[in-house]
């Protein structure tokens, strides 16, 4: 988390706020958080409030689905074998698990399939494809995974196999000639919906082949929140309802599968939220495709029998403490090799090494990508000198059309805007470093590689209480397109701040309109060290509910701090520290602690201007050279400057003139 990230405040027309509130009874701060998600019109505003099965939208409207169904029944019609083929991420897995739980339901003969990501790597290939023609299979239909597959659809047509196509990720400019493809990202869809996940588009299959039966939509929509909130799509529209439907579902499963991975990970099953999704239940059922087989996941999801679901669900729990374990190592390899060889001053930064694993280095790319804040790839080298890697981008850099530039360097590519694979030659690295970045460096500008953070709503103190925090949870479940909103709360007063025992968290004690709080920062320690007592700040945070022995309170979770605009340096204030410390120095004290500075202005001056500018004000005075002062680890040693007696114009000081 940077501190020097930039606050996008939004403004609204008043009158627009007020209709709002008036009309849904909702708070001003509830209104611009709609606002801010253009959702402003009174339909779209109730459509959102009041989510429910309308929402879901008619599967037979999209292109090609009717071809899509025929084909299926005939084949299960006439006995013949069909496999399912899916990805080994969580998409994939709860793709796979809807469409062939179903299938198999009609009386099919059917199996699944996932291609082993070491060995095969992503999406249909021709070794599968002679692997299920010698098992007799008659019908391959992909899930979340095809679209590319021109060659491999050919291939499996001469193989007397047939196809059928269910993806998601952006069509290439060819499509497989299969008996059908089902994409509502197809040229010529009119499908309301272009950004279901790879699940949402296996559903609605599914919706569509039991002829829209309400109970389909209620068995599989717990199996398709999942997949949908894990791979990362709006949560808007359908996709919300898909997400919020599904997770209310969640607290009362019967899967066993599902409720052992929600015992091992310590989640509390009467409220399960994206976040318990995306942070606790995806990374597990990841795990298994990134270590070793996404298999493991989807005979977690079949499980039956509660003691063997429990085997599986702690086996994943093992794989995800290594998958973190490998990650920090080859995160640390890398960081190494972007510091040393200076990749940060590329507009896209491209870090290779040898046997770094394929299943991490997509994860490894996203901690790249936010630590510097620019579009990384990782590569990971094979000793045969093939390589793959995974990539990820940042707002208004469309990682997928920066890599359809580079497709003559390429051997394989696919993926989103903000995500995606490739492979190539390792004796092409540099070249394709060379072309993505000359690329990059026609549409990224310096303004996008400014962090940002967007403030939904300013706040005041008496805001954070339990009415607040519950109305926000109406806007749950949250993800892409309709994130947790970022409140601000401006000109507080820190009193205290408390670094966790583990160096990375820490707890701000402030006082807000003569009321005190204390609001945690997560993973933040190193960054709220650069504040301390007296600081004047704005918080930019979330409002949360805190559940503590019972007891439930509102909570206030720091995500970005910064000094109040208005807290600029002045004479008087340089003034007051150039008295203190002279107090400090003529009575024999040149050594003080930066804290017990701050304290001894407000208690014998009246100045308080916190540790941040009062260091400022002592590189001023240093500036000046009205006082020597030498600084480590906020311990000062003051000395008489040449100027300490003399009078000083503050105006001639840069670093006064642009003091905040």
């Amino acid at each position: 988390m940077s501190i020097n990230k930039k606050w996008i405040n939004s403004a609204h027309p008043q009158e627009l706020i007020k209709h709002i509130c008036s009309k849904f009874n909702i708070s001003p701060v509830f209104a611009k958080i709609l606002l801010n998600r253009s959702i402003e019109s009174d339909d779209e505003i109730n459509a959102f409030i009041n989510t429910d099965e309308s929402q879901f939208l008619n599967p037979m409207n999209m292109l090609n689905m009717d071809i899509a169904v025929n084909c299926i029944k005939k084949s299960v019609d006439a006995g013949e074998k069909i496999a399912i083929y899916g990805d080994y991420d969580v998409d994939g897995i709860t793709s796979t698990y809807i469409l062939y739980d179903y299938v198999k339901s009609l009386g099919a003969d059917v199996i699944f399939y996932i291609p082993d990501r070491e060995t095969e790597g992503y999406g249909l290939n021709l070794n599968a494809i002679d692997y299920l023609s010698k098992e007799d299979v008659k019908l391959i239909i992909t899930v979340d995974v095809g679209i590319t597959a021109v060659n491999e659809v050919e291939y499996a047509k001469e193989k007397g196999i047939k196809t059928v196509i269910t993806d998601h990720h952006t069509p290439p400019s060819v499509l497989p000639d299969a008996d059908a493809v089902v994409n509502p990202k197809i040229p010529g869809s009119e499908y309301k919906n272009k950004n279901l996940a790879g699940v949402g588009v296996a559903f609605k299959l599914v919706y569509a082949l039991s002829g829209c039966n309400k109970h389909i939509l209620e068995k599989y929509c717990e199996i398709a929140a999942i997949g949908t909130i894990a791979d990362m799509v709006p949560l808007i529209g359908e996709n919300r309802f898909i997400a919020k439907f599904g997770l209310d579902k969640l607290s009362s499963t019967n899967n066993e599968g599902i409720k052992a991975l929600i015992n091992v990970s310590g989640i509390d099953d009467e409220c399960i939220t994206s976040a318990n999704i995306s942070f606790a239940i995806a990374p597990r059922l990841n795990a298994a495709g990134r270590i070793a087989s996404a298999k493991t996941s989807v005979e977690l999801l079949f499980a039956k029998d509660k003691d063997e679901a429990m085997r599986i669900a702690s086996l994943l729990d093992d794989e995800n403490k290594l998958r973190q374990q490998i990650e920090q190592e080859i995160l640390d390899q890398a960081i190494a090799i972007i510091e040393t060889k200076k990749y940060y001053n590329d507009k896209v930064i491209v870090v290779e090494n040898i046997g770094w694993h394929h299943g991490i280095i997509g994860i490894v790319s996203s901690k790249i990508t936010e630590k510097y804040h620019k579009p990384s790839a990782v590569i990971s080298v094979n000793t045969d000198g093939s390589a793959k890697a995974s990539g990820r981008s940042i707002k208004g850099f469309n990682l997928f059309d920066a890599l359809c530039e580079c497709e003559n360097i390429l051997e394989k590519y696919g993926g989103h805007e903000l995500a995606a694979g490739f492979s190539l030659d390792s004796n092409r690295i540099d070249e394709f470093r060379k072309k993505i970045n000359d690329y990059a460096n026609s549409i990224i500008t310096d303004e996008m590689l400014i962090p940002t953070i967007e403030i939904d709503a300013e706040i005041e103190a008496s805001d954070i209480n339990l009415k607040t925090a519950n109305e926000l949870k109406l806007l749950e479940p949250h993800g892409i397109g309709n994130k947790t909103p970022v409140l601000a709360l401006y000109n507080s007063f820190i009193k205290k701040i408390r670094i966790h025992k583990s160096k990375k968290h820490a707890f701000l004690s402030y006082t807000k309109s003569s009321k005190n709080f204390e609001s945690p920062a997560f993973n933040m320690a190193e960054d709220v060290c650069n504040f301390s007592y007296g600081d004047h700040v704005s918080i930019a945070g979330t409002i949360g509910i805190n559940s503590y022995r019972g007891c439930d309170s509102a909570q206030f979770v720091v995500k970005d701090i910064n000094v109040c605009p208005q807290s600029k340096l002045n004479v008087d204030n340089m003034r007051s520290v150039y008295r203190c410390i002279k107090d400090f120095i003529e009575n024999g004290k040149s050594v003080f602690m930066l804290n017990e500075l701050a304290t001894h202005l407000i208690k014998n001056y009246g100045c308080s201007i916190g540790t941040t500018r009062l260091k400022i004000a002592l590189d001023i005075l240093q500036e000046l050279d009205i006082i020597n002062i030498k600084e480590q680890y906020n311990t000062i040693t003051a000395k008489k400057g040449i100027n300490f007696s003399a009078k000083c114009n503050l105006e001639s000081s840069i670093i006064f003139k642009n003091s905040f």
